[in-house]
């Protein structure tokens, strides 16, 4: 099983809950050093601009649906080690931990409506 530190996806929250719709799927080309953001799938753009720092903004019927990050690796230069923790086992939960735990399917029912008005 691969060992990632989620510490460092818990910073996409932000992004993920100010994007349109509140969807958010990325690609990262090592290649070509770009950082592919869509927020809608499937999307077909019509429309683009590049901005002054690198950026294509694509749109669809006058909507963003995605951003085109060029040199990305230069933008957050940490390496590939530091984000999944492959030299900090330290940082790993163990394994099993809360294996025997059951979650009851009443737990995905919609709260009652009292509940709610409580926040």
């Amino acid at each position: 099983m691969a060992a990632i530190t989620v510490e460092k996806y818990v910073h996409l929250i932000p992004a993920v809950r100010h994007s349109p719709k509140h969807y958010l799927w990325s690609s990262y080309d090592a290649d070509a050093d770009v950082l592919y953001v869509n927020f809608k799938k499937p999307s077909r753009a019509d429309d683009s601009e590049l901005t002054d720092d690198d950026v294509i903004i694509r749109y669809e019927q006058g909507q963003v649906i995605g951003l085109t990050i060029l040199n990305a690796s230069h933008r957050f230069p940490e390496s590939t080690e530091e984000i999944i923790g492959a030299n900090d086992s330290s940082k790993l939960r163990p394994v099993g931990i809360d294996r025997g735990l059951t979650i009851p399917l009443s737990f995905f029912d919609p709260l009652p409506d009292d509940l709610l008005n409580a926040f």
